[in-house]
């Protein structure tokens, strides 16, 4: 494991800025980033999701924001396991500032960003998330498709916000794109500005940043129709886990409340 402090971000663009000038070549496979901060009971569950479900050439790069729960025991399991799992601890709870530092060290052809709190995955995601981007070259930022059940609707919109999209047996909703299971290209990533990094907000809506850089940059982000993952968000898991506070608290800084029922285009448009 690796410790890290908080940077700056003038200091942080500049590493981002000489890992373009050094990028390693790139290898097939996935790189899955994991942002995690004491919530190891949806840790646990979703390390277990990924062991069952990764490709043999793979890496998961899992950033613990300075757990002080159960954490570090759960990440003891499971780095004796298949998963081929790299830890980096940091020193302060930085958030989903996280997933940028992830992201500079990555080096799979797909960078495939996943939040702690999803628990099933199907067997199949990165096949048909690859397959995905070469039917739909114009997409570059693809998200898998939510179980919606009496526990949880998986964040995802209502289907009024997507305009969907068929070539041959591949999907795709046009719309809102969340973070909970979602896949990009490293070589776009690379290109554009990627995830922000702002060490002043620990939690914000790095997807829907992304989701703007993406589409200034000409492209397209959506849903992987009917690839289904489960995403357990909302008030019935959270009270379930006893992280009802947590909750109430990361909504409230993600200004999540102030965006239900917006477009993709407003949502993009009102990242702070």
């Amino acid at each position: 494991m690796a410790g890290h402090a908080l940077i700056p971000r003038a200091l942080f663009q500049m590493r981002r800025w000489a890992r373009k000038l050094t990028l390693p070549p790139e290898l097939p496979g996935v790189s899955v980033l994991l942002v995690t901060w004491n919530r190891a009971q949806y840790l646990e569950l979703a390390l277990r999701a990924l062991a069952d479900t990764v490709p043999d050439e793979h890496e998961v790069l899992l950033w613990d924001n300075a757990s002080t729960d159960n954490t570090p025991v759960i990440i003891a399991k499971w780095h004796t396991s298949r998963l081929n799992l790299t830890v980096f601890s940091s020193k302060v709870n930085i958030g989903t500032n996280g997933f940028a530092e992830l992201a500079l060290r990555a080096r799979r052809e797909l960078l495939f960003e996943m939040d702690d709190d999803v628990f099933l995955l199907p067997q199949d995601w990165a096949l048909k998330l690859t397959s995905a981007f070469r039917v739909f070259p114009e997409f570059a930022y693809l998200a898998l498709d939510v179980v919606q059940d009496d526990f949880t609707h998986g964040a995802k919109p209502l289907p009024a916000h997507y305009e969907q999209q068929t070539r041959g047996d591949v999907t795709i909703d046009f719309g809102p794109t969340g973070g909970w299971a979602t896949a990009t290209p490293r070589n776009f990533y690379v290109a554009t500005e990627g995830f922000p990094f702002r060490p002043h907000k620990p939690y914000f809506s790095e997807d829907g940043y992304y989701n703007r850089i993406v589409r200034e940059a000409g492209r397209r982000a959506g849903i992987l129709t009917g690839v289904k993952c489960y995403h357990a968000s909302g008030a019935n898991w959270s009270e379930a886990f006893g992280k009802t506070k947590m909750q109430s608290e990361k909504v409230a800084s993600h200004g999540a409340a102030n965006t239900k029922g917006l477009t993709f285009r407003d949502v993009s448009d009102r990242i702070p």
